[in-house]
C-alpha cells in the first residue's frame, strides 16, 4: 500500500511522539513540566497520537507548542538525560510543521 503524501507526514509525527512515549515510565522526572503526572503526560500523548491518526489537521499547531525551547517536552527530556535526543526530535517536528501548515 502506497502512503499518500499526507499519511506519511502523519506517520513521522507518530514516530516521533511514540520515541517520546518510551523514554516515559513511572519515575520520569516531571517536576519543570506542566504535568501533575506521568500519567497524565502518556494521556496527552495518545491523544495526540489518535489525532494524527484520525486526520485532525489542527492537532499539528497545538503539537509545534509542545516542541518549543522550554515547552513541556523539552523540560521532560533535560530532566530525564535526553535532551540532545530531544533537539532532533524538534528539528524533524519543525519541517514536519512546515511542511504541513505550508
Amino acid at each position: 500500500m502506497n502512503r499518500t503524501y499526507e499519511e506519511h507526514l502523519a506517520f513521522d509525527v507518530i514516530e516521533i511522539l511514540n520515541n517520546i512515549k518510551v523514554r516515559v515510565d513511572p519515575d520520569t522526572d516531571i517536576v519543570w513540566t506542566r504535568f501533575d503526572s506521568v500519567e497524565e503526560l502518556i494521556v496527552l500523548i495518545n491523544s495526540y497520537i489518535v489525532r494524527v491518526t484520525s486526520g485532525d489537521t489542527d492537532v499539528y499547531k497545538e503539537l509545534k507548542s509542545e516542541f518549543l525551547p522550554t515547552a513541556s517536552f523539552q523540560d521532560l527530556s533535560i530532566s530525564n538525560g535526553w535532551g540532545e535526543e530531544f533537539l532532533d526530535m524538534a528539528e524533524q517536528y519543525d519541517e514536519i510543521y512546515r511542511r504541513v501548515s505550508g
